[in-house]
């Protein structure tokens, strides 16, 4: 199955990332390309909505890891919108619900990335 990853701002610090379609071995590069030139936009709160993905195995976990850290280094944040239980368990059997900040919603993703900017706010 192919992986299409439409990319969209909310704001000069927030972007959404939508892939649709299954994250493995083959696709998991696509999907760091476009986590990557958001953050090369200057994104610091990267939003990445699962609602259309029907597959991601630990290739595309890594992916997620990687740009976590990442984003930590620059005071950033990725949020994870996931709320396909199956897809979810992936996140709960590896422990990662807290280190990429699962969220079962856009809105409450949305949220999250607004409270982590008012909290690095000096």
């Amino acid at each position: 199955m192919d992986l299409r990853i439409p990319e969209r701002p909310i704001d000069a610090r927030t972007r959404v990332i939508e892939p649709h379609g299954e994250i493995d071995l083959a696709t998991a590069p696509n999907l760091k390309a476009a986590l990557d030139a958001a953050m090369d936009e200057g994104a610091r709160y990267v939003l990445v909505d699962f609602a259309d993905v029907a597959f991601l195995d630990s290739t595309g976990i890594g992916v997620l890891l990687s740009v976590e850290r990442k984003l930590r280094t620059r005071d950033g944040k990725l949020i994870v919108v996931c709320d396909e239980p199956l897809i979810r368990r992936v996140f709960e059997i590896g422990g990662l619900t807290d280190v990429l900040n699962i969220r079962p919603s856009r809105r409450a993703a949305l949220s999250a990335a607004g409270e982590f900017a008012r909290a690095s706010q000096p």
